[in-house]
């Protein structure tokens, strides 16, 4: 059994077809986004266990925590998840572009806010350097909810993940 394919290439439908791609990319403006701890976040002080406003900012915390400095262990909530993920995130926003320039004028808005909850979902979840003994004995004396779990004890990291998208947050 044999198939035989014939091609035909239309010499003068190229450059309508090119016209009609470059009016459709012209009506998709480019994007600004971001994800993660902002300055309107990142320049409050850190809640402490205590509920009382910490010496150090929350972006302070955030980068000890990142790269392990000042004592604290390495959980890099920011690079680990990011490396892990860079082709589905590239993938997903050409998607929201390619659907934005077929109409759909709140796919990036979308694509960039369902990034944000993907990426809490993983810092709750994530598989963080254990607390020490005695982190989480001051968490339990606090009375804070999940004593064990690294990064989220306050919650203020959690609900200062926020996405931003030309400037507006999403």
């Amino acid at each position: 059994m044999g198939v035989t394919v014939t091609v035909q290439w239309n010499q003068s439908a190229q450059p309508n077809a090119m016209a009609h791609l470059k009016k459709a990319m012209a009506q998709v403006k480019p994007h600004q986004a971001s994800i993660g701890i902002h300055e309107e976040d990142g320049d409050n002080p850190k809640i402490e266990y205590s509920g009382q406003a910490g010496v150090e900012t929350l972006a302070e915390a955030m980068i000890q925590h990142e790269y392990g400095i000042l004592g604290k262990p390495e959980r890099s909530f920011l690079r680990t998840w990011f490396d892990t993920n860079v082709s589905s995130l590239a993938a997903g926003m050409v998607q929201a572009m390619t659907q934005e320039m077929l109409g759909d004028k709140s796919a990036v808005e979308r694509w960039v806010s369902d990034t944000k909850f993907a990426w809490r979902a993983w810092i709750e979840s994530g598989p963080f350097v254990a607390l020490s003994p005695r982190t989480v004995a001051a968490k339990t004396a606090a009375g804070l909810p999940s004593p064990d779990d690294p990064l989220i004890a306050t919650k203020q990291f959690i609900w200062a993940w926020r996405s931003k998208l030309d400037g507006s947050f999403v």
